[in-house]
């Protein structure tokens, strides 16, 4: 039989938004890999309850940051059969009665407050800042002002998707229950709120006509029960289950693999720093998202590594087992223009990453800052999204940087940006691959980074393709890039010394390693 046809890849991941993290946009190259060089079709499974879901794939597709062709599947939208909803364009239009009053919100297109006959509020009605539909609306409970005691979820079609019951002055969700389209209860999840932290007490499955017929006591009963539905049975099938986020994943996984035997392979990919802290490698409590199977390895059956130095440091601590290094793959589309260096603007440095405290843009500003005070004509745009944002803005106008920084939004095209900027910046306290590193090498791009396991020292080479630093040493890496933007020759040759070193990291590259890997899994 045909190696494919007894194949079955799934991608085991979180979410897929409408701002997309690392570790999404790593999946999507590796299941475009997977798709274009070895003739496999990976279903990209997420667990996270996103009501837009629909509508943010179609966005993604319109902006070209995805393929129509890519298979997704989430949890909460298969057991709620969203594949029966009405499809887009055929949205089901909602309007209050006329015991209701409406009134636009000044300054958020769309929205709307809505009063009863005594005037009192009775409703807030959100609609997506992205694509205009009906988002959710929060219900008052009509006896505190402006205290909520219902949210409502909407699908992009205009159905039902949940209802949240809110209690209490703190508004906390006490009851979900998610519907299908055609309005009867697919699932309802109930919570404790008598303990400090909120903890989920139980998650009912229900049939056609709202009957419970399955109770779990926790979200990764109810993805067992899933994968057991997604994942064949047959014995001649081989099903493989590429751990993305283990911490969510990894129980369900390795449970159903214990009850199908070799016909399920699980392989988890280590996408960060393997211990809590990357000054104390060697001692270090394990990160939390991995330890399940670095503590375990005879659980899995291969796991991925994104560079030599960490598998050997993993190897060290736990034991070798079955380790695979395999960086993430990433082209430069051929489609996009390729800049000559004369095009660029050599004194633009740019910082593509979350918004995040461990990515560290204080530093980056820091850095900035320095440079700027030097080499007058520099700027820096950073791009991102995340809860540091304003914090960010705030450091921008206290480092009196407002002429010369730009605080901007996500962006998933990112090989213009890197095609038009002189250097790119990495200020994290760790990355273990860095997939914003490559894609800045692979557009000729230089990066000033602070030497952090293991992206780093495995990825540049300080002169060569980049600048690097110990971390922290702020005045030493702005003095590195004060040198180079002052010497265009030098720039120059590093950018395309930058382009030349991503060639390691090409599709054509990486997909041999996953290959044999796969290959293994079938023996």
């Amino acid at each position: 039989m045909d190696r494919r046809r007894r194949l079955q890849v799934f991608f085991l991941n979180e979410d897929f938004g409408w701002a997309r993290t690392g570790i999404e946009v790593a999946a999507l190259l590796r299941e475009r890999l997977f798709r274009r060089h070895l003739g496999l079709s990976p279903v990209i499974l997420t667990m996270k309850y996103r009501s837009d879901a629909a509508d943010v794939q179609q966005g993604a597709i319109a902006g070209g940051a995805l393929e129509p062709c890519v298979r997704f599947l989430n949890m909460y939208d298969w057991y709620q059969e969203m594949e029966s909803a009405p499809r887009p364009g055929r949205r089901v239009a909602w309007q209050p009665g006329a015991s209701l009053r409406i009134e636009p919100v000044p300054d958020t297109p769309g929205d709307q407050r809505i009063y009863d006959r005594a005037g009192r509020l009775a409703m807030y009605v959100f609609h997506s800042r992205t694509t205009g539909v009906l988002s959710y609306i929060n219900h008052m409970d009509g006896r505190q002002p402006h205290r909520k005691s219902r949210r409502d979820f909407f699908h992009p079609s205009g159905v039902l998707s949940m209802t949240q019951i809110l209690e209490g002055a703190q508004e906390q969700v006490v009851r979900e229950i998610y519907y299908r389209p055609d309005g009867s209860t697919a699932l309802i999840k109930r919570y404790d709120l008598d303990q400090p932290a909120r903890r989920l007490l139980y998650i009912d499955v229900c049939d056609a006509q709202g009957r419970v017929i399955e109770r779990f006591a926790r979200e990764e009963d109810l993805a067992l029960a899933w994968l057991r539905s997604l994942v064949a049975a047959d014995s001649e099938q081989t099903s493989i289950l590429i751990v993305d986020r283990s911490l969510l994943y990894l129980d369900a996984a390795c449970a159903l693999k214990q009850e199908r035997g070799q016909r399920v392979k699980v392989v988890p990919v280590v996408h960060a720093v393997h211990v809590s802290d990357a000054a104390d490698l060697a001692r270090s409590r394990t990160n939390r998202h991995y330890a399940g199977f670095l503590e375990q390895p005879a659980a899995i059956d291969a796991m991925v590594v994104l560079t030599e130095p960490q598998a050997h440091d993993i190897g060290t601590r736990y034991g070798t087992g079955n380790i695979r290094v395999i960086p993430h793959g990433y082209d430069a589309d051929p489609a996009e223009a390729r800049a000559e260096f004369v095009q660029r603007d050599r004194f633009l440095l740019v910082y593509l990453a979350r918004y995040a405290p461990e990515k560290r843009h204080d530093l980056a500003l820091d850095v900035f800052a320095r440079v700027v005070s030097q080499v007058p004509a520099a700027r820096l745009a950073l791009y991102g999204n995340g809860s540091q944002r304003t914090a960010i803005e705030e450091k921008v106008r206290a480092l009196g940087l407002e002429n010369s920084v730009t605080v901007g939004a996500f962006v998933s095209a990112v090989g213009p940006i890197y095609e038009q900027a002189g250097l790119s910046l990495m200020t994290s306290t760790s990355e273990a691959f860095s997939l914003s590193l490559a894609e800045s090498l692979a557009h000729g791009c230089p990066v000033a980074a602070f030497d952090v396991p293991y992206g780093v020292p495995d990825m540049l080479r300080d002169g060569e393709n980049g600048l690097v630093a110990p971390f922290g040493q702020i005045e030493l890496l702005a003095d590195k890039i004060v040198v180079l933007l002052n010497d265009a020759e030098r720039h120059q040759k590093m950018s395309m010394q930058a382009r030349d070193s991503a060639a390691r990291f090409a599709s054509m590259q990486v997909c041999q390693k996953w290959s044999d890997l796969m290959a293994q899994m079938l023996q």
